[in-house]
């Protein structure tokens, strides 16, 4: 994808992308929809209560419950120091 730009700073960014895109980290919040997911999917709850620091497993984790039950209600508990 990098090599469909002239722009430097476009044909840059899009190569950082393109490899951060198979980073580890993102994997990991990719397989966090499937593990929420299938979690919703067997226990099928009315609520989630979550606790909440801002990373991007956590949003995938919550995407994940809603995905396999509209219902669910899900809240987070952000705690500060």
């Amino acid at each position: 994808m990098a090599r469909q730009f002239r722009d430097p700073l476009l044909k840059r960014a899009a190569a950082l992308a393109s490899r951060d895109c198979l980073a580890p980290d993102t994997a990991e919040a990719a397989l966090c929809f499937w593990v929420g997911k299938a979690a919703a999917s067997m226990w099928r709850p009315k609520a989630v209560i979550m606790l909440y620091e801002g990373h991007a497993w956590e949003r995938c984790l919550s995407w994940g419950i809603k995905s396999a039950t509209a219902e669910c209600r899900a809240w987070w508990v952000r705690i500060r120091k």
